[in-house]
């Protein structure tokens, strides 16, 4: 998952705070509002999610948040971006 985040960002690198090679931690961490996530699209039952589609991934990835509870501030800065440029699911 990490490697097709890479690829995607091209030149753009993310800050990662958390990161998870086990999908169930990835997915618990992101519940529980510790950050949103990338997901394989397939694993984002409970949460919040938009399909990322630019620039295109080669695997099918979704951005995921907690549904519901609050958000850190860093949290809601990144959420609002990332709504703004990428497809709703």
């Amino acid at each position: 998952m990490r490697g097709a985040l890479d690829a995607a960002c091209g030149a753009r690198r993310p800050r990662i705070a958390f990161e998870a090679s086990a999908p169930p931690m990835v997915i618990t961490l992101a519940k529980r509002g510790l950050g949103p996530a990338i997901l394989a699209a397939s694993m984002v039952s409970g949460l919040h999610a938009v399909r990322i589609t630019d620039p295109a991934p080669h695997s099918r990835l979704a951005f995921a948040w907690r549904a519901d509870g609050p958000h850190s501030p860093a949290a809601r800065a990144l959420i609002g971006l990332v709504e703004n440029r990428v497809t709703t699911n």
